[in-house]
């Protein structure tokens, strides 16, 4: 057996080592390799969710599937809703387990979009969310979505001040992303003109104007 600490929290884990090793590299290189002393049988995840541990736990032991307890009944999408999710994205792709990303990026997606929202009221992101996105997973399918909901913040006929203070911390902090997002407002304006957003861009320009 071997001992995996998780979070600022310490939370134990005591794991089969055979049974980690079979499904993440990372964890047979630590374990086997030279990444710890052979009489130290002890990992420490401290950056990482003990939550997105324990999800982990659960898929490699074969207990159950991925499954959400929070309710989608509601319109209101919040950051602490999908964060577990894009915790589990962190932790799998830290630890090389591709099958497991997939099914964590599946429930953020489904937790995120419950249901197939109008572009005009699609929740915009979070800033938490982009920061945890940026900070830590930039390189995953994740980071498109950010920018995809960036990019429709530019379409909405209303402005909120989440909005605003959306777009200062993503020009202050986070200059790539903003070229990425402007990138796409530019293709899709680029669009046909029987595109449904241009014309409402169209339009939006013309009320204001």
């Amino acid at each position: 057996m071997v001992k995996i600490v998780v979070g600022s929290e310490q939370k134990t884990w005591w794991l089969n080592e055979d049974l980690l090793s079979s499904h993440s590299i990372v964890f047979k290189r630590a374990f086997q390799g030279s990444l710890l002393e052979p009489r130290d049988k002890v990992m420490r995840l401290e950056e990482e969710s003990p939550k997105a541990f324990h999800h982990l736990v659960d898929w490699i032991l074969g207990k159950k599937l991925l499954q959400c307890d929070k309710s989608h009944d509601d319109l209101i999408y919040s950051w602490s809703h999908v964060e577990e999710w894009a915790a589990l994205v962190k932790l799998s792709q830290m630890l090389m387990m591709d099958e497991l990303m997939e099914a964590a990026i599946g429930w953020y997606n489904t937790c995120k979009n419950p249901r197939d929202w109008p572009e005009d009221i699609m929740p915009c992101p979070d800033a938490e969310e982009v920061k945890y996105i940026c900070d830590h997973i930039p390189m995953t399918v994740l980071r498109s979505g950010v920018v995809h909901g960036l990019a429709a913040t530019f379409f909405k006929k209303k402005m909120h001040e989440e909005m605003f203070e959306l777009w200062y911390l993503a020009m202050r902090d986070y200059p790539g992303l903003v070229h990425d997002v402007m990138f796409e407002v530019k293709v899709r304006l680029g669009k046909s003109k029987d595109s449904s957003i241009k014309e409402d861009y169209m339009e939006l320009e013309l009320s204001e104007s």
